[in-house]
């Protein structure tokens, strides 16, 4: 359990928002985008060059994908 919950945290802080996308900002109820178009794409970007200028929104969606991706007991 604590290393899942690590890991999560560990993705979250390093993967908060990617792959550049086209109106990457507009959200369609149960459509989901691959997490990857919006990984790295960060309100805040790390100084070390990985991390791209996005929004909340970029991040939210990250946050949406990828949760979409992983949820283990979906349908």
């Amino acid at each position: 359990m604590r290393v899942s919950v690590v890991l999560f945290i560990c993705l979250l802080v390093s993967a908060c928002g990617g792959l550049s996308k086209k109106n990457s900002n507009e959200w369609v109820e149960g459509e989901y985008s691959p997490s990857l178009y919006f990984a790295n794409r960060c309100i805040d970007p790390r100084s070390n060059g990985v991390d791209l200028y996005g929004n909340y929104i970029d991040e939210n969606n990250w946050i949406r994908a990828w949760s979409n991706e992983t949820y283990l007991w979906y349908n």
